[in-house]
């Protein structure tokens, strides 16, 4: 009866831990924290990015409290001041590295923007996009490439996503961004807006983890059996 209410407790304590991972709030910052030093958390905890670098040009706005960062699980979204008009071209340029908790690894990258364009049937000639390479942390030889981009051909709004799966699994890697708007060849009021960017991973256990947690039920599995007889 007490080795009952033991596992019983057991479970019950475990089941308020996951509970409580499962109600993690969305932590939000803007992009000037990042910058000048910060770290992001992913909802899920599996994730910390940090060593942020951004640089913008054109009309784009140049201050970084005008964009914000969210945590997702296993990720991050970013909003803001993405838009041009009349004409205008602006880009940014955004470096930083994503590292896993210790016993994890990424085994896949994605990437998701969505691009609006103004007015509801806008000139054709209006782009927006976003493109990024992936690296080993530390290392030159990227990985590989990744891009998303919308140009105006009559529609209001465009949705794009990219994956990539690296063949070795890596427990850091650093992305270097390149996120453009224009509307050069609209002009008259036409405009080019990136509203939402989204950066996700996929994280999966190192595989000596997994044979470890393996071995680690089995034993349970076989002392419950043991305790049974």
């Amino acid at each position: 009866m007490r080795l009952r209410k033991k596992l019983f407790s057991l479970a019950a304590g475990a089941l308020a831990l996951i509970g409580a991972s499962g109600q993690a709030l969305a932590t939000t910052v803007t992009l000037d924290t990042l910058v000048a030093g910060g770290t992001l958390t992913s909802n899920d905890g599996t994730l910390t990015f940090s060593n942020f670098h951004a640089t913008v040009s054109g009309t784009l706005s140049h201050n970084l409290a005008d964009y914000s960062v969210q945590s997702l699980d296993a990720g991050f979204r970013m909003t803001g001041a993405f838009i041009v008009a009349d004409g205008m071209v602006g880009d940014m340029v955004l470096s930083y590295t994503a590292t896993t908790n210790e016993g994890q690894q990424i085994s896949d990258v994605n990437l998701f923007a969505n691009a609006t364009f103004n007015p509801k049937t806008p000139p054709v000639g209006l782009a927006a996009g976003v493109s990024e390479t992936v690296f080993p942390h530390g290392l030159n030889n990227p990985i590989g490439i990744l891009s998303v981009a919308a140009t105006s051909k009559g529609f209001a709004d465009l949705t794009d996503s990219s994956s990539l799966a690296p063949p070795p699994l890596y427990s850091s890697v650093d992305i270097l961004k390149d996120i453009a708007v224009s509307s050069a060849a609209g002009g008259n009021g036409s405009a080019a807006h990136i509203s939402v960017i989204d950066q996700n991973f996929t994280v999966t256990p190192e595989p000596g983890t997994l044979l470890l947690g393996s071995a680690g039920l089995l034993g349970l599995a076989t002392l419950g059996r043991k305790r049974v007889r």
